[in-house]
Protein backbone atom coordinates (compact mmCIF):
# COMPACT_ATOMS: atom_id res chain seq x y z
CA UNK A 1 0.00 0.00 0.00
CA UNK A 2 1.18 3.36 -1.10
CA UNK A 3 1.04 5.99 1.71
CA UNK A 4 0.38 9.49 -0.16
CA UNK A 5 1.27 12.57 2.11
CA UNK A 6 0.40 16.45 1.50
CA UNK A 7 1.98 19.60 1.58
CA UNK A 8 2.71 22.82 -0.02
CA UNK A 9 5.60 23.00 -1.89
CA UNK A 10 8.12 26.11 -1.38
CA UNK A 11 6.82 27.51 -4.69
CA UNK A 12 3.42 27.50 -3.64
CA UNK A 13 4.12 28.93 0.16
CA UNK A 14 5.91 31.57 -1.45
CA UNK A 15 3.20 33.10 -3.81
CA UNK A 16 0.82 32.92 -1.06
CA UNK A 17 2.63 35.18 1.04
CA UNK A 18 3.39 37.67 -1.95
CA UNK A 19 -0.32 37.55 -2.57
CA UNK A 20 -0.99 38.28 1.85
CA UNK A 21 1.49 41.18 1.56
CA UNK A 22 -0.08 42.80 -1.47
CA UNK A 23 -3.69 42.53 -0.50
CA UNK A 24 -2.31 43.86 3.06
CA UNK A 25 -0.77 46.19 1.49
CA UNK A 26 -3.48 48.07 -0.40
CA UNK A 27 -6.25 46.98 2.16
CA UNK A 28 -4.45 48.27 5.62
CA UNK A 29 -4.10 52.19 4.57
CA UNK A 30 -7.87 52.28 3.07
CA UNK A 31 -9.11 50.76 6.48
CA UNK A 32 -7.56 53.15 8.56
CA UNK A 33 -9.17 56.08 6.53
CA UNK A 34 -12.63 54.20 7.34
CA UNK A 35 -11.71 54.24 10.88
CA UNK A 36 -11.05 57.59 11.13
CA UNK A 37 -13.87 58.74 9.32
CA UNK A 38 -16.04 56.89 11.52
CA UNK A 39 -14.27 58.60 14.54
CA UNK A 40 -14.84 61.99 13.11
CA UNK A 41 -18.38 60.67 13.05
CA UNK A 42 -18.78 59.79 16.78
CA UNK A 43 -17.62 62.69 17.79
CA UNK A 44 -19.50 64.58 15.93
CA UNK A 45 -22.72 62.70 17.31
CA UNK A 46 -21.11 63.38 20.58
CA UNK A 47 -21.97 66.94 20.61
CA UNK A 48 -25.04 66.79 18.35
CA UNK A 49 -26.41 64.73 21.12
CA UNK A 50 -25.14 66.84 23.95
CA UNK A 51 -27.20 69.97 22.08
CA UNK A 52 -30.29 67.99 21.83
CA UNK A 53 -30.07 66.70 25.34
CA UNK A 54 -29.62 70.32 26.27
CA UNK A 55 -32.53 71.48 24.45
CA UNK A 56 -35.17 69.16 25.50
CA UNK A 57 -33.99 69.36 29.66
CA UNK A 58 -34.62 73.36 29.04
CA UNK A 59 -38.02 72.39 27.39
CA UNK A 60 -38.68 69.74 30.51
CA UNK A 61 -37.35 71.54 33.43
CA UNK A 62 -38.75 75.36 31.48
CA UNK A 63 -35.46 76.89 32.55
CA UNK A 64 -31.82 77.81 30.97
CA UNK A 65 -29.89 75.02 30.37
CA UNK A 66 -26.44 76.20 29.19
CA UNK A 67 -23.41 74.59 27.23
CA UNK A 68 -20.04 75.97 27.25
CA UNK A 69 -16.40 74.45 26.31
CA UNK A 70 -14.59 73.14 29.30
CA UNK A 71 -11.24 71.21 30.41
CA UNK A 72 -11.56 70.70 33.85
CA UNK A 73 -15.14 69.32 33.72
CA UNK A 74 -16.35 72.11 36.60
CA UNK A 75 -16.11 75.51 34.94
CA UNK A 76 -16.24 77.10 31.60
CA UNK A 77 -12.84 77.69 30.02
CA UNK A 78 -10.25 76.18 27.69
CA UNK A 79 -9.28 76.68 24.22
CA UNK A 80 -12.24 74.52 22.31
CA UNK A 81 -14.53 71.54 22.36
CA UNK A 82 -11.98 69.17 22.09
CA UNK A 83 -10.94 69.49 25.87
CA UNK A 84 -14.87 68.48 26.70
CA UNK A 85 -17.91 70.75 27.56
CA UNK A 86 -20.08 71.05 30.15
CA UNK A 87 -24.05 71.30 30.30
CA UNK A 88 -25.48 73.21 33.35
CA UNK A 89 -28.90 74.97 34.68
CA UNK A 90 -28.38 78.91 34.55
CA UNK A 91 -30.30 80.32 36.38
CA UNK A 92 -29.20 84.14 36.24
CA UNK A 93 -28.81 83.74 32.24
CA UNK A 94 -25.13 84.85 32.51
CA UNK A 95 -23.78 81.37 30.34
CA UNK A 96 -21.40 81.41 33.00
CA UNK A 97 -21.21 78.12 35.27
CA UNK A 98 -21.34 78.74 39.24
CA UNK A 99 -22.03 76.85 42.21
CA UNK A 100 -24.04 79.11 43.65
CA UNK A 101 -27.75 78.01 42.59
CA UNK A 102 -26.71 76.27 39.39
CA UNK A 103 -26.93 72.09 38.46
CA UNK A 104 -23.92 70.53 36.99
CA UNK A 105 -26.78 68.55 34.89
CA UNK A 106 -23.91 66.38 32.62
CA UNK A 107 -19.87 66.77 31.83
CA UNK A 108 -18.46 65.48 28.70
CA UNK A 109 -14.76 64.50 28.49
CA UNK A 110 -12.54 65.96 25.89
CA UNK A 111 -11.40 64.28 22.59
CA UNK A 112 -8.13 62.69 21.78
CA UNK A 113 -5.49 64.78 22.06
CA UNK A 114 -5.07 64.85 18.17
CA UNK A 115 -8.47 66.47 17.61
CA UNK A 116 -9.73 69.79 17.26
CA UNK A 117 -13.79 70.97 17.82
CA UNK A 118 -13.81 74.79 17.15
CA UNK A 119 -17.02 77.33 16.20
CA UNK A 120 -17.08 80.24 15.04
CA UNK A 121 -16.66 82.77 17.53
CA UNK A 122 -20.19 80.90 19.56
CA UNK A 123 -18.59 79.21 22.87
CA UNK A 124 -22.09 79.21 24.70
CA UNK A 125 -24.73 77.76 23.54
CA UNK A 126 -28.14 78.52 25.67
CA UNK A 127 -31.04 77.10 25.44
CA UNK A 128 -34.07 79.00 26.87
CA UNK A 129 -37.25 77.41 28.33
CA UNK A 130 -39.67 77.27 25.08
CA UNK A 131 -36.15 75.45 23.40
CA UNK A 132 -34.84 78.23 21.48
CA UNK A 133 -31.75 79.67 21.37
CA UNK A 134 -30.08 83.43 21.53
CA UNK A 135 -26.97 85.04 21.19
CA UNK A 136 -26.75 87.52 23.84
CA UNK A 137 -27.92 90.24 21.42
CA UNK A 138 -30.97 88.44 20.58
CA UNK A 139 -30.37 87.99 17.34
CA UNK A 140 -30.79 83.90 16.06
CA UNK A 141 -27.47 80.97 16.51
CA UNK A 142 -25.96 80.39 13.57
CA UNK A 143 -22.77 78.96 13.54
CA UNK A 144 -20.37 76.47 12.20
CA UNK A 145 -18.45 73.86 14.34
CA UNK A 146 -15.72 72.39 12.67
CA UNK A 147 -13.94 69.18 13.83
CA UNK A 148 -10.65 67.93 12.64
Amino acid sequence: MQKHESAFTLIELMITIAVAAAVLTFGVPGFSRVIERNQLSAYTNQLISSLHFARSEAVRRNQNITICHSSDGSSCGGVGYENGWIIFLDNNSDRDYSDTGEELIRVNEGLPSNYTMRTNGLAVFRYASNGKTTKTDGSSVAGLIVLC
